[in-house]
């Protein structure tokens, strides 16, 4: 029986991979030249290290036109965790270090203003990086990504910021799904 599954399982993830030769439309997994499974759904472009047996995340990069910046001036990120938990982790290239709370955050017409014990400074896995924060607490991550997958905008706003930043959350709950069933054949 494990066999079966097994067989299974590769084959889903070969027919993900069949994709990788050409031109990746919406929605269609691609393995990457560095190494990671791809898939684009709306504004968001979901990234899974290791050929898809590694941790996923579904990322937005704001790149303004003319902008010669590889991650551009801001990114919004869910990351999958070993945990296997969700965390959000915001970039914003003109935030001051350290990061000023509070932190509020804006869906749709919905605000969630984040406690200073509820968030905490760079990504998950590495506390120091400047311009970087990341939602640490269990419960409001999953309230937030929650509430995203019903809204159409998330804007991002902390003390002495200049008017915030703002992210579309078209393709959000397609990229969620995404992972979810790539990681149900694992």
């Amino acid at each position: 029986m494990n066999q079966i599954v097994s067989l299974a399982k590769s084959a889903f993830l070969i027919s993900l991979l069949a994709g990788a030769s050409g031109n990746a439309f919406a929605g269609e997994w691609f393995l990457h030249k560095f190494g990671e499974l791809r898939s684009y759904h709306g504004h968001f472009l979901n990234v899974c290290a290791k050929a898809g047996h590694g941790l996923c995340r579904s990322v937005q990069y704001r790149v303004p036109p003319g902008s010669d910046t590889f991650f551009g001036d801001a990114s919004l990120s869910v990351v999958g965790t070993q945990a296997g938990a969700d965390v959000i982790e915001v970039f914003v290239r003109t935030m001051p270090h350290p990061a000023p709370g509070p932190i509020t955050l804006m869906l749709d017409s919905q605000p969630v203003l984040l406690r200073d014990d509820q968030w905490a400074e760079g990504t998950v896995a590495t506390p120091n990086v400047a311009e970087t924060f990341h939602i640490s607490d269990a419960a409001m991550n999953a309230r937030i990504i929650s509430l995203m997958k019903s809204a159409n905008t998330l804007r991002i706003s902390y003390a002495g910021g200049k008017g915030g930043v703002r992210f579309s959350l078209r393709g959000f709950t397609a990229a969620r799904r995404a992972i979810r069933q790539l990681l149900q054949t694992r």
